[in-house]
């Protein structure tokens, strides 16, 4: 849905429309307003010297990189790496696509010269089937179909199967865990029949949350996932553009997968809501300085420092605490809606990066706009929430006011 926003009058957890109404923004993270707009740390920021020096140019860091990147990469980007992952390789995009497809180049190149793979034609990337890792040809490859609905050209690579979850996960254990058994066969058989094939599958891409209906699994598959494609000797990619930045209650959202030391992913990318795009990596998959030249990093170091210090405030404000504690009101009383009114099924999700279920979602969200709230869509019946940090509980209790009071008869009258 479209709304023309006055920036210049939205604070915090809600934007200014043109019209002069105050809209309460839940979906302003998946925007890249981590701090809610306008934050006045992040708008003092541009009075910095540091910030000074960058207000008209890139910097290429491949080849003239700034006196002190190295300092500026370890006090700004270091400081929020996932566990056990200690390198990091910029792009020269800011966009989640952007890092994805980059990520998956330089999987695809390490796999080669590895396994003396001479044509990258041979050679797939592997992602579910509800999935969307971006829009370019080759994060299009690995992504869903429902990804692509003007079938725009990519690879004709295969798809894995994400399990059809029962949700609540407590009250459905032993169905859930035979579904989550047979999705991890079904990527262990397409590994395989693409290696038979004369195509082998250099890396397996997946979501903490789907960015399709937002589907979620259990730990411990995405932890069975962890070790086959080790046994496989593929990279394992956890694709955080969406997830990232603490919307899940925790810096990664994989976090809550609990993998052990030795156990990372492979590569973990950013980008899109992080304002910077890119991935971190073991050492195995570090470039090389005559390697990383086939991958420019023409940085935007305004939008680094934005990064570095958008971290920073989250860790002094404390700030993944309050969001967890909105998040736990805002399931328990969507929850409740549900439990009264049957408006909301099937919450999930973490942190306050959650989802639900509506009967009609297009009409829920124009009858939550009209009464203030702005909510995205995930699915054509879930609606998807995406809050910055700083949503209160206070301001969270007016989505569950709101939808007490929804009807249908809503459509007669909107229109």
């Amino acid at each position: 849905m479209q709304q023309f926003v006055d920036f210049k009058n939205s604070r915090g957890d809600y934007f200014a429309d043109i019209d002069g109404n105050t809209i309460l923004d839940l979906n302003a993270s998946a925007a890249g307003f981590t701090l809610g707009y306008n934050n006045e740390d992040l708008v003092n920021q541009r009075w910095t010297t540091l910030y000074d020096r960058f207000v008209t140019h890139k910097v290429n860091v491949n080849a003239l990189p700034t006196a002190d990147m190295a300092d500026v990469i370890r006090d700004n980007v270091m400081p929020s790496a996932p566990p056990g992952l200690g390198q990091v390789h910029l792009g020269g995009g800011a966009t989640g696509a952007e890092a994805n497809e980059l990520a998956a180049a330089v999987a695809m190149k390490k796999f080669a010269a590895k396994n003396g793979v001479a044509s990258m034609s041979a050679l797939c990337v592997v992602g579910f089937d509800n999935s969307n890792h971006g829009t370019t040809t080759g994060t299009l490859s690995f992504s869903s179909t429902g990804a692509n609905p003007d079938g725009l050209p990519a690879f004709p690579w295969p798809k894995a199967e994400f399990p059809k979850m029962k949700y609540p996960f407590a009250m459905n254990e032993k169905a859930n865990a035979q579904e989550e058994d047979r999705c991890v066969q079904v990527l262990k058989d397409i590994i395989t029949g693409q290696r038979e094939a004369g195509v082998h599958v250099s890396a397996v891409f997946i979501e903490p949350m789907s960015a399709i209906g937002q589907e979620m699994a259990t730990p411990n598959f995405y932890r069975k996932i962890r070790a086959l494609t080790r046994d496989e000797g593929v990279a394992f990619i956890v694709d955080e553009t969406k997830t990232s930045m603490g919307s899940s209650g925790k810096n990664w959202a994989h976090e809550y997968w609990y993998l052990g030391a030795g156990d990372e992913p492979d590569m973990v990318t950013f980008g899109g809501k992080s304002g910077i795009g890119g991935f971190f990596s073991n050492n195995e998959c570090r470039l090389s300085d005559e390697e990383s030249f086939a991958f420019p990093q023409n940085v935007n170091m305004q939008k680094l420092l934005h990064y570095g210090r958008t971290q920073q405030l989250i860790e002094e404000g404390d700030l993944l605490h309050l969001q967890n504690d909105t998040a736990s009101f805002l399931k328990i009383e969507l929850g409740n809606v549900g439990k009264h009114t049957g408006l909301v099924n099937n919450v999930r999700g973490y942190g306050t990066h959650l989802a639900f279920e509506v009967e009609d979602g297009d009409l829920m969200q124009k009858f939550l706009l009209r009464n203030g709230i702005h909510v995205g869509k995930c699915a054509p019946n879930t609606l998807a929430l995406r809050p910055s940090l700083m949503l209160g509980c206070f301001d969270a209790a007016h989505l569950r006011d709101c939808i007490k009071h929804y009807h249908p008869n809503f459509v007669l009258n909107y229109q």
